[in-house]
């Protein structure tokens, strides 16, 4: 009797075939010919090739690089040749193995191996570096670079599976490239070279890329062959020893272990990575608006959408179903809807759904990084297939390193999308285009767009849909509307205003008070709300929190006097503030229209214990907090806020009840009203950044403020936010004049509070993702005065520059004063690309080829992390 094995395994697409041989030896002989034109040599014919032909042991390799290192002895010492020789030593055992091996003789020749072209290559990459005058570090870092690349192809030295010979051609020819390249570089001379490579190219950077990308492609091509003989074997085997039938349970037992290593994933290491993932790329939640705009909807909100034939023709055969409506229409809570139908739906047909909801008052839900970042951490959430190929896409990044840049997490996304999980559809749901700015260039919106118009074109191929929600604005109308399968107008569905009256009923019966009311005025109250609103959802919850609080005869009354739209509204709730509330309201107002994250409400509450008008740098009296920090908000400003449940790391957080409220509160219109009772309210950008920055250094000043009072700094909710987000605010226009007094308090080395707001920042960290390029081109900068930097120095690492200018007309001293990471103020500015300060030093007198700091110039540390005015500057202020 035979048992028959099933085991469900992932489908994944096998992301490259062998090509022909031919090709394969044009591409070899190409990146031949290539290497001879970038660096003038022939690498078939050059001396060293002669020598490495009959290499065939590690030692006669490394013999031969010796003698091109010696060239040049006396400049170097031995122990950093030493470095070069340890770390290429993985590379020689790997080449040589693949030496003799059939899996790239066959399909490039034995005329000249590729393994010699590659030991070439690195011996004169050697002998080339008699001409520069540094550190070998950075040299050693790129061939360790490129010995993890080359680790994974020991394993098909014998029996290499489909796919993978023309991947590991492809290698032989990008590291055959990489050496060319170094090779250039170094031929031109390193100093010289690597400024115009930094201000003007990154060709070993993109060469380095190409080969982690080729590195990505042999590992989803190696797990899809393990999957692919899994499924073989599992549909194939039966196991029979003589009477003794073994237990199908056991093998299916035994293939599910092996599947968990082929995926490479087992549940503990799946979390690890989903954790380290979601720590690394650190994305915005968009769980938090999901979850506020589902507390708002009422049973069968959108059914009509779910019943309609265009939702059903979009499932079936769309590609960009785009839903447009005007301000406070119901969009979101519609998208919210949206999103838990094809979750549920969808379940039994394994569909992917991903979401992210825009968001005005989170920057970080604002632009193309977080939405990238976000997708790709839910996608990995949904599916081991996802996390694997993540896995691979990021396992040569080094430990540590800086956050992708979004070109590289679009080619992710595009990477995973492409593959074939299953037959799984994969919705992508996005609400609130609109929120993203369109200020700057280019604008967060106008690349929100890009990143859409690309999804669109995987969309048919890869069985992707999209649906996007936004106001019916131009520029986004013109981008979305070409690209649109499905589109529609919330304002002309009668389904919606169904949705409204039921809406209101829903909220009318869940009320303590309202419930009350008797059927003809509850019927009165859903007609005429629907009636004045004109499909604004956000309209009718104003008014319904006026109505709660009538007495039933009343009414009728204040049906006939309702406000028109919602500006209307928002002056008649500025209008009934009680006077002595307004100024607690206006500063509440003011922090949650510029905030640079959501505040939590303690962090809000924070602010009306601050003392702005007693004292000319402002005080924060802890005396003054209140009980309840909630109730506080509340009670202030309700109606135009509201609290929610915060992230997985945050507590609640205090936000605008709807974008519409800040909207209003930065317009001309309300700036221009007659009634100085409501005008007043009006939010200026410079004063808002203004009172934030004082809210922020009165927590940071709390100690020298309060000395009697015994408090820590820390005991502040409010600190977190001071320490981090101050300087953001500080150098919005014309904040700085105002809030100098405290600024100098603040950085006078003199008071505990600078050494403690140093410590607690981290602002000298040099960032990680530039230690090699610093390694590179640094002269020995070990005796730089690593002390703190001063007060200028700190001002300088900020681009706080009209303080600069100030302290340094002060203090003329501390201009070329040594102190801190950096080195002096000039090479804090330059590392950090502020201009305008750069130029203020130069002209106070900041020597520009001051050596020493962890970048050694100024137009050292301007150049390696890409501050190309800044090192023009310093060019035509004589640096060198």
């Amino acid at each position: 009797m035979e048992a028959t094995i099933s085991i469900p395994v992932p489908e994944i697409g096998i992301l490259s075939q062998d090509a022909s041989a031919s090709n394969l030896q044009f591409l070899f002989s190409e990146a031949l010919d290539r290497y001879r034109d970038d660096t003038g040599i022939d690498i078939v014919t050059h001396p060293v090739t002669d020598k490495l032909k009959s290499c065939r042991t590690v030692d006669s390799v490394v013999s031969v690089f010796q003698n091109q290192l010696h060239l040049f002895e006396s400049v170097r010492s031995s122990g950093k040749k030493a470095k070069v020789i340890t770390a290429l030593k993985p590379t020689i055992e790997i080449m040589l193995s693949l030496l003799d091996s059939e899996i790239l003789r066959g399909v490039v020749g034995s005329v000249f191996p590729p393994a010699n072209a590659i030991f070439s290559g690195i011996g004169i990459l050697l002998g080339a570096m008699k001409k520069i005058n540094t550190d070998y570090d950075g040299i050693v870092d790129i061939f360790n670079s490129i010995s993890r690349f080359l680790e994974r192809l020991r394993i098909y030295v014998s029996d290499p599976p489909p796919g993978v010979s023309s991947i590991l051609v492809k290698t032989i020819v990008e590291l055959l490239s990489t050496s060319s390249i170094i090779t250039k570089r170094l031929q031109q001379g390193w100093f010289k070279a690597i400024y115009r490579s930094l201000l003007e190219d990154t060709e070993i950077e993109e060469a380095l890329k190409r080969l982690d990308k080729l590195t990505n492609e042999e590992l989803a091509t190696a797990v899809a062959e393990i999957l692919k003989t899994l499924r073989s074997v599992a549909r194939d085997v039966s196991v029979v020893r003589g009477d003794v039938e073994v237990s199908s349970k056991v093998i299916q037992e035994n293939f599910a272990e092996t599947q968990k290593v082929a995926q490479g994933l087992s549940v503990l290491q799946r979390n690890d990575l989903q954790r380290r993932f979601r720590e690394w790329l650190s994305p915005p939640d968009p769980t938090t608006n999901h979850h506020k705009a589902c507390s708002v909807r009422h049973d069968g909100s959108a059914r009509w959408f779910f019943h309609g034939n265009e939702f059903k023709e979009w499932k079936t055969n769309g590609t960009l179903f785009w839903i447009h409506g005007k301000v406070g229409s119901g969009k979101t809570v519609l998208c919210s809807a949206i999103v838990d139908h094809l979750r549920r739906h969808e379940a039994t047909t394994s569909a992917t759904v991903v979401y992210f909801y825009c968001d005005f008052q989170d920057t970080a839900k604002q632009g193309v990084n977080g939405i990238l970042c976000s997708l790709l951490i839910q996608l990995c959430e949904q599916s081991d297939t996802y996390l694997n190929i993540l896995y691979g896409l990021v396992s040569s990044t080094p430990e540590g390193s800086s956050k992708p840049g979004d070109e590289t997490l679009l080619e992710w996304m595009k990477y995973m999308l492409a593959l074939p999980v299953g037959d799984r559809t994969k919705y992508i749901v996005m609400d609130a285009l609109d929120e993203c700015p369109s200020i700057g260039l280019p604008t967060p919106r106008a690349s929100v767009v890009s990143l859409i118009r690309v999804l669109c074109s995987l969309s048919r191929v890869h069985n992707i849909r999209l649906c996007v929600t936004s106001r019916l604005e131009h520029d986004i109308r013109s981008n979305l509307e070409p690209l649109s399968s499905h589109s529609m107008s919330l304002e002309v569905q009668r389904g919606q205003a169904q949705d409204m009256a039921d809406c209101i009923s829903s909220v009318i019966e869940s009320d303590s008070q309202m419930k009350e009311w008797d059927t003809e005025t509850k019927d009165l109250v859903i007609r005429v709300l629907s009636e004045k609103a004109h499909g604004m959802f956000r309209y009718v919850h104003c008014q319904l929190e006026t109505l709660r609080d009538c007495q039933t005869s009343d009414i009728q009354t204040v049906l006939d006097t309702l406000p028109e739209g919602l500006e209307g509204t928002y002056e008649h709730m500025l209008q009934r503030i009680p006077e002595t509330k307004w100024k607690y309201v206006h500063r509440l107002l003011q922090c949650l229209t510029f905030v640079a994250r959501p505040l939590s409400v303690a962090e809000a509450a924070e602010i009306l214990a601050i003392d702005f008008d007693s004292n000319p740098i402002p005080t924060l009296h802890p005396e003054r907090r209140p009980n309840d920090p909630e109730a506080a908000i509340m009670s202030t400003c309700s109606s135009f806020v509201v609290i929610l449940s915060g992230d997985r790391t945050a507590s609640r957080i205090v936000q605008f009840a709807h974008m519409s409220v800040q909207e209003y509160l930065t317009s001309e219109r309300l700036a221009n009203l007659p009634d100085e009772r409501i005008s007043r309210y009006h939010v200026i950008p410079e004063l808002a950044h203004t009172f934030l920055a004082q809210a922020c250094l009165s927590t940071l000043l709390f100690d020298s403020h309060n000395d009697s009072d015994g408090s820590d700094i820390s005991s502040s909710p409010l600190s977190e936010y001071a320490d981090r987000h101050w300087t953001s605010h500080a150098r919005f226009d014309g904040v700085l004049p105002r809030i100098m007094t405290a600024l100098e308090h603040l950085l006078d080395p003199e008071r505990p509070n600078f050494t403690d707001w140093v410590k607690r920042s981290h602002l000298d960290d040099c960032p990680d993702s530039k230690d090699m390029e610093i390694r590179l081109v640094c002269d020995d900068n070990e005796g730089h005065d690593s002390s703190p930097g001063s007060s200028l120095y700190y001002s300088a690492l900020l681009g706080l520059h009209q303080l600069v200018d100030r302290l340094a007309t002060s203090n003329p001293r501390l201009v070329n004063a040594f102190g801190g990471r950096s080195g002096t103020p000039l090479q804090a500015a330059s590392a950090n690309g502020h201009l305008e300060t750069v130029r203020v030093l130069l002209e106070h007198g900041a020597r520009p080829n001051a050596r020493g700091g962890h970048c050694g110039t100024a137009l050292c540390a301007a150049s390696l992390h890409g501050h190309v005015d800044a090192a023009r500057l310093l060019l035509s202020n004589g640096a060198s």
